[in-house]
């Protein structure tokens, strides 16, 4: 299929970008900074001449052009940031943006048109299992929000009829990250501290390179709207404290603290940004919540999809860990200090 994509100097996008292209897709990439996007694709040794370049903005109309030469669309653009001075860049981007691109590709008779969403939008979960029709939350994080929103907007489009495919991925993971995005550097940060946190429950992980074989097989038109669980796997803190020590070869230690003592600080730091007008802090009490409150996805369709290709979470944060060393994120030697 000929297939335009968005967000493709991210982690996700860059992957959905490459996995496409060994799927013997046509792919066009809208970016705004072409030059940027030519270094991304480099890093994951993809010719920039595989690809039509678009330069455009999902915040412009100079996408509108693009699509009728495409047949699908991939909308992975985003922005994540604990800045209040993004704030509205975030809600511009994450929720206009993408309404108005997902909204005109519909109107395009594009077929699947693929959102990628967030499981953060259906988070705190209502059960002890996340499930794709779970309703849209109210979530507390700007950046949360803007997801929430946008997903109730994909929601509203499939309402309508179009032919909307919304996957929720979970924490994304696996190596050759261009941006070096949240999850990574959490992992980075604690490990070359020489301590991590384990505290209550559990962390779910999606491999990247599942996600973009997942986005892939599921470039099936006249299948109508869908809503999919990304394949994650849900991993104790010890458990991921285990992994990065076998896989580092660093003596990491256990920081351990009750998951209500955390969510109890994430409250308070909350309160103090509120009041007094602090930097959003790394530790809110949505964050907390999520360290100590995630459960399973379930995502039996998408490892139906995978099949015997699923890498999964374990091997994800192995070939992570093996990533980070080789590019210096991850230090070699005796702990350091925090990034």
């Amino acid at each position: 299929m000929k297939v335009l994509v968005t967000g493709a100097t991210g982690f996700i996008g860059s992957h959905v970008v490459a996995q496409l292209l060994r799927g013997g897709h046509e792919v066009g990439i809208l970016a705004r900074n072409l030059d940027k996007q030519k270094a991304v694709l480099e890093k994951l040794s993809v010719p920039h001449r595989a690809v039509a370049l678009h330069p455009g903005d999902v915040l412009d109309d100079s996408w509108r052009a693009l699509l009728p030469q495409y047949e699908a669309l991939v909308h992975c653009a985003g922005m994540m940031s604990k800045s209040v001075t993004d704030v509205q860049k975030m809600w511009e981007l994450n929720v206009s943006g993408s309404e108005r691109i997902l909204r005109g590709a519909a109107a395009a008779g594009l077929d699947p048109i693929i959102f990628l969403s967030s499981f953060t939008a259906l988070f705190p979960p209502g059960g002890p299992v996340m499930h794709a029709d779970d309703p849209v939350t109210e979530p507390d994080s700007s950046y949360a929000r803007t997801k929430a929103r946008a997903e109730h907007n994909a929601r509203q489009l499939q309402a309508e009829g179009a032919p909307v495919v919304c996957i929720y991925p979970a924490s994304v993971n696996g190596p050759i990250d261009p941006t070096v995005g949240s999850g990574q550097e959490f992992l980075a940060n604690y490990v070359n501290s020489g301590s991590m946190l384990v505290t209550q429950g559990g962390l779910t992980f999606t491999d990247v390179r599942d996600l973009a074989l997942l986005v892939n097989r599921l470039l099936e038109p006249g299948r109508g709207l869908r809503r999919i669980m990304a394949s994650a796997d849900f991993i104790p803190h010890a458990e991921i404290l285990r992994i990065m020590r076998e896989q580092t070869g660093k003596p990491i230690r256990a920081m351990k603290v009750p998951g209500w003592l955390l969510r109890s600080l994430g409250r308070l730091a909350d309160l103090r940004q509120r009041l007094f007008g602090e930097p959003t802090p790394d530790l809110t009490y949505e964050a907390a919540a999520v360290l100590t409150r995630c459960v399973p996805q379930d995502d039996a369709e998408a490892r139906a999809l995978l099949g015997d290709d699923l890498i999964g979470g374990e091997q994800s944060l192995r070939d992570m860990a093996d990533w980070m060393l080789a590019e210096g994120i991850i230090q070699s030697g005796a702990p350091q200090g925090r990034l």
